[in-house]
């Protein structure tokens, strides 16, 4: 059969492999042709199954803070902060992943440092802003709203919630731990 694949009796289409791996519904005939039977009504559950799960997924995803770029610190280098004291973003192609995030780096040099000691350069409280934690509000870090003390790293959810972090952070740092501790439990 040449041309486009046609409805065969009993309802198979035949289609060669890589075009039902990429979701094609017709394809030029192929030495590597199957047979497969359509059924409307188990495709159209299935699309609807698919879309209810990436719907409750992104929620829960919007729910918990998590951004799903797969990305660490919107690609931003942690190293730069200790290291050039400053917010620099990574390089695309100096890069690694650990755990389950891609880490970007301004050199090889804040890899290697990273590589060899993580945890030192790791967001605290998960790169939750610790000033939304008194409040018991799970928000987001930014990168760019950023402070280091005693040689720890934390993230702002805005200027303004740095300004209060660095204005109060004897009363703030230990509130949000405590209310972090308490989220880890749960």
């Amino acid at each position: 059969m040449r041309g486009p694949s046609r409805l065969r009796e009993g309802g198979f289409h035949r289609l060669p492999v890589w075009a039902i791996l990429r979701g094609k519904e017709t394809a030029e005939s192929s030495p590597h042709m199957i047979a497969i039977r359509r059924h409307p009504t188990r495709d159209w559950i299935g699309v609807s199954v698919a879309v209810l799960i990436a719907l409750f997924g992104a929620a829960k995803a919007q729910a918990d803070g998590v951004r799903s770029t797969g990305v660490a610190l919107m690609g931003y280098d942690s190293v730069a902060y200790f290291h050039q004291n400053e917010a620099r973003p990574g390089a695309g192609n100096i890069a690694l992943r650990w755990r389950g995030l891609v880490w970007h780096f301004a050199s090889p040099e804040n890899r290697a440092a990273f590589e060899a000691n993580p945890r030192a350069f790791v967001p605290q409280f998960g790169g939750l802003c610790p000033e939304a934690l008194t409040r018991g509000e799970t928000v987001p870090g930014d990168p760019r709203h950023w402070t280091i003390r005693d040689g720890k790293l934390y993230f702002a959810q805005s200027a303004d919630a740095l300004h209060r972090l660095n204005s109060d952070a004897e009363r703030i740092l230990p509130e949000a731990a405590g209310t972090f501790r308490r989220m880890q439990r749960n």
